[in-house]
């Protein structure tokens, strides 16, 4: 029994002895990984909160108007700048990327905050895909202050590229093709030529300017007329004497001929363009604008002044509204509205599908006429392009199909163009509400021809809006090629937007920009280019006029749909800015395309003989 019971317990001992040697690896290794934090499980990020946009107080109503209908000489604030505190939109958050209340760097040059059009980075995140969930809209954690908000597709509207029968709008903006490199004529001279290129001479006399990498630039024939060539190869645009012509890049042109006398002939192609000519009326100088479009005849004003020596012309409202109705446009809705814009059907619609998206939601009267001026310019361009492929017989080849890629036209550049809506509006409460802002002009001076351009007084000298420290951003509004640092041309379109970088002209009287939303085949995003101050003081007087016909769509439609109802509107007519359009602006229109059609001949003819010499 003792023996047994000895028996026993040496088991029992050996047994918790190999029960420890099993158990004390594990219980170590579990000591081993206590002894350091384990890693921390990382949530998403959540999305940033913004409050609701801030209630803006009305813009001030009894500051005298600057000149140039509501102009700002000088970032002065009379003529109604930006409300305080950094411009429309600043309130409740940080100012958006972009915003032209940034600071000037040394050396003459502005610079957008990285990553705002390829500024110092690549270009923002966030554009929103067409028929998104989001389309045209900000993101979460978006532009603060004001930004419109995310949300569901806009009721009753279409996602663009999905109407039927609408074309496909290229997959990708501002993509820059290889240049291909020129063969000169057999039997031309040579010499070195600008920026490291080469000039040609053929024996027929046409000189070929070539870039440093070989490419062509552009070209003189021998009865004077030049023209630049893109990185394609094709025309960009050409000069022969009063007249210019501008390819667009994905077909269309414009041509622009200069009037003895000042004024111009500025023809889009289909019986479309206008015709200006100065006028004086009580001593002062302007320029009457007779625009003529599918058979409609109108006519637009504009004040001539004076800058460094140089004419420039500033939009005169042809209306004004009552103060309750512009503090109602200026501020943001209580409520943010959806709104169906009926373009699904459109084919400029899904044509540009790729680069524009509407807002799913409009927290402001601001972001529902940037939506409207910018489908106004896309609308024009694309009927445009159409009208002139139809007249060459040969319309262009169709554009790759739509991507899945986010839109080009980013809520960031949106929102700097909602800003400058906003800026607008303000600055013409404040004109609207100055001593005889609507008085009848002096009758015996109405409309009296003028062959002069304004004179240069102290009264009537002024900075132009294009150079404004407050004015940065610009939307083209016509078809224009400019140079690269290679000598070659890239092309903007209505519809691309532009940020003015440079404050001082050069002598050819232009200034730096960067393109901070491009077309396809036009300068791509990102690009530094010099635009001159007059084509960029076109762009801001084409805003205003847009702006303007955005009130009125605005008035129209008050009440409506889902808009909320707005004060009484109280519209009412600006003498100064009314005059009678030209009778005969479709003959000169027909004339100024017959024009181009001689240049474009010579320049064909030239390039084939001269390339053609043995």
């Amino acid at each position: 029994m003792k023996a047994s019971h000895t028996q026993q317990m040496s088991i029992l001992r050996w047994s918790l002895i190999l029960l420890a040697i099993i158990i004390a690896p594990a219980w170590a290794q579990n000591k081993k990984g206590e002894s350091k934090p384990a890693p921390a499980q990382h949530s998403a990020p959540a999305p940033q909160q913004h409050s609701a946009p801030a209630q803006h107080s009305a813009p001030p109503a009894q500051h005298q108007p600057s000149g140039g209908g509501g102009a700002r000489p000088g970032g002065a604030a009379g003529g109604g700048g930006r409300p305080a505190g950094g411009g429309a939109g600043s309130s409740g958050g940080n100012k958006p990327a972009g915003s032209s209340t940034t600071g000037k760097s040394a050396g003459d040059i502005y610079k957008p905050a990285a990553g705002y059009g390829n500024a110092g980075g690549n270009k923002p995140a966030g554009g929103n895909k067409p028929g998104s969930t989001v389309g045209g809209g900000n993101k979460p954690g978006g532009a603060a202050g004001g930004g419109n908000k995310p949300g569901s597709t806009v009721a009753g509207g279409n996602k663009p590229g999905g109407a039927a029968g609408a074309g496909k709008g290229p997959a990708s903006g501002g993509a820059k093709p290889a240049a291909a490199k020129f063969n000169p004529p057999s039997g031309a001279t040579s010499k070195p030529g600008a920026k490291g290129g080469t000039t040609y001479t053929a024996k027929n006399g046409t000189e070929f300017h070539t870039s440093k990498g070989g490419s062509l630039t552009s070209l003189k024939t021998k009865s004077g007329a030049t023209a630049h060539f893109g990185a394609n190869g094709k025309v960009a645009s050409i000069h022969s004497g009063n007249t210019t012509v501008v390819h667009g890049a994905r077909g269309g042109r414009v041509v622009s001929t200069r009037l003895a006398g000042g004024g111009r002939v500025v023809s889009y192609g289909g019986h479309r363009g206008f015709v200006e000519r100065p006028f004086n009326r009580g001593g002062r100088a302007y320029m009457r604008r007779s625009y003529y479009y599918g058979g409609r005849r109108w006519a637009g004003v504009y004040r001539g002044y004076y800058w460094g020596g140089h004419p420039y012309w500033g939009y005169v409202p042809g209306y004004y509204w009552g103060g309750g109705f512009y503090g109602w446009a200026y501020n943001p809705w209580a409520v943010s509205i959806g709104w169906g814009w009926g373009w699904g059907g459109a084919p400029w619609y899904g044509y540009y599908g790729y680069y524009f998206a509407p807002y799913p939601v409009y927290a402001s009267p601001a972001f529902w006429i940037t939506d409207f001026l910018l489908a106004e310019n896309l609308r024009a361009a694309y009927d445009a392009q159409q009208a002139a492929n139809a007249e060459a017989a040969a319309a262009a080849a169709p554009p790759p199909p739509a991507s899945d890629q986010a839109v080009v036209l980013t809520p960031e550049v949106k929102q700097a163009i909602a800003d400058e809506v906003r800026a607008q509006i303000a600055a013409e409460q404040a004109a609207a509400a100055a001593p005889n802002a609507t008085a009848p002009v002096p009758a015996a001076s109405a409309e009296a021809p003028s062959d002069a351009a304004p004179a240069a007084t102290p009264a009537n000298t002024q900075l132009p809006e294009a150079l404004d420290p407050k004015e940065r951003t610009f939307v083209v509004s016509n078809t224009l090629a400019e140079q690269t640092d290679d000598g070659t041309a890239c092309s903007l379109s209505s519809g691309d937007v532009l940020t003015r970088i440079g404050d001082t002209p050069d002598a050819n009287q232009s200034v730096k920009v960067l393109v901070t939303s491009g077309q396809n085949n036009d300068c791509a995003t990102g690009t530094q280019i010099s635009v001159a101050v007059q084509d960029l003081q076109d762009m801001h007087n084409d805003f205003r006029a847009k702006m303007d016909a955005g009130l009125q769509s605005l008035a129209d439609n008050q009440g409506k749909k889902g808009m909320p109802a707005s004060p009484a509107p109280g519209r009412k007519a600006v003498p100064e800015g009314t005059a009678q359009p030209d009778a005969d602006a479709d003959k000169q229109l027909d004339q100024a395309d017959q024009n181009a059609d001689k240049a474009e001949a010579d320049v064909q003819q030239s390039q084939q003989e001269g390339s053609g010499d043995d």
